[in-house]
């Protein structure tokens, strides 16, 4: 079998684009991995060189797998509106760079609507090590696909995904972790705020707090419809299995939580959930944990879960 990763950075400038495309690239993907043309595969969506999504896989077809992908890719920008590109210059200056400061010069830019080959290059040490990646990227397939499951059942609006994300967070934690008493997930959500701080710094809204409180009745909602649900919860189990031997061979529990945000973070980074909005879900779920109540009332979205 071959092992070498296929890694195609996907630039589309348009991000309102971006929830239909993933889904035909799902289909896509499930086609040749039910063929057994693909043995893994997984998204994510970034922003370094313009924004894009970055589809990896490993087969053992990779000229005939990549010509097809790069015609699909084509024909849907051939039939999807097209917008005005982004310039290197307005897109940099308003981002956060994952929180650090870079220089304009420092950071690579990218055509519109262009497909580009950029090697894969593991995170090895934040997912615990070479000999348990592999347990890692089996994830992030099922992670992919589990999102990918959501994106297709709900067709969220903003307002929607921010709510099922904070549902589909709290899952995982609960699910990944398995703490025994509330003050652990208090402490993990407090843990995993302070990972997103940076994104919260200088941003005076409370918008999406407002948004959570007004409809926790809905968020109760999405979280008993998602946690019953029998995608979710396959997807879930199969992610859990794959910790569970990442768990066994390094027998560091802090680090496993470290791994765990990593994982959780990338979940919501393919579901679209943006890094302050990370902020917001951890804070309000801290306080949900401190109360250890479900929260209800509130105001509620029309057909909150849909499922």
């Amino acid at each position: 079998m071959n092992n070498k990763w296929v890694s195609l950075h996907i630039f589309d400038h348009d991000m309102r684009n971006y929830d239909p495309f993933i889904l035909s690239l799902y289909e896509k993907m499930t086609d040749y991995k039910n063929s057994r043309l693909v043995q893994k595969w997984f998204f994510i969506r970034y922003w370094e060189g313009g924004p894009h999504l970055r589809l990896r896989f490993i087969t053992e077809q990779q000229d005939l797998l990549i010509e097809q992908i790069e015609n699909h890719v084509k024909l849907y920008w051939a039939n999807t509106p097209d917008e005005k590109p982004l310039t290197k210059a307005n897109y940099y200056q308003n981002h956060q760079f994952d929180g650090e400061a870079i220089s304009m010069e420092e950071l690579p830019w990218y055509d519109h609507r262009s497909v580009q080959k950029i090697p894969y290059l593991p995170e090895i040490s934040r997912y615990g090590g070479k000999e348990v990646m592999s347990h890692s990227e089996t994830i992030f397939m099922h992670s992919s696909e589990l999102i990918c499951s959501l994106l297709k059942l709900l067709k969220p609006d903003p307002a929607k995904k921010f709510i099922a994300g904070l549902a589909i967070t709290r899952i995982l934690i609960e699910e990944l972790l398995e703490f025994e008493d509330m003050e652990d997930n208090k402490q993990f959500t407090i843990f995993y705020k302070k990972y997103w701080e940076s994104f919260a710094a200088g941003n005076e809204t409370n918008d999406v707090m407002k948004l959570f409180t007004a409809n926790e009745n809905s968020i109760s909602k999405f979280y008993a419809a998602l946690n019953n649900n029998g995608t979710v919860k396959t997807y879930i189990q199969r992610m859990k299995k794959e910790l569970a031997q990442v768990r066994e061979a390094i027998d560091d529990e802090l680090y496993i939580h470290r791994i765990a945000a990593s994982h959780l973070h990338m979940t919501n980074n393919r579901f679209g959930i943006s890094p302050f909005i990370e902020y917001c879900i951890s804070d309000y779920l801290s306080q949900h944990y401190s109360s250890d109540q479900s929260g209800i009332g509130g105001a509620v979205l029309e057909n909150p879960a849909g499922i």
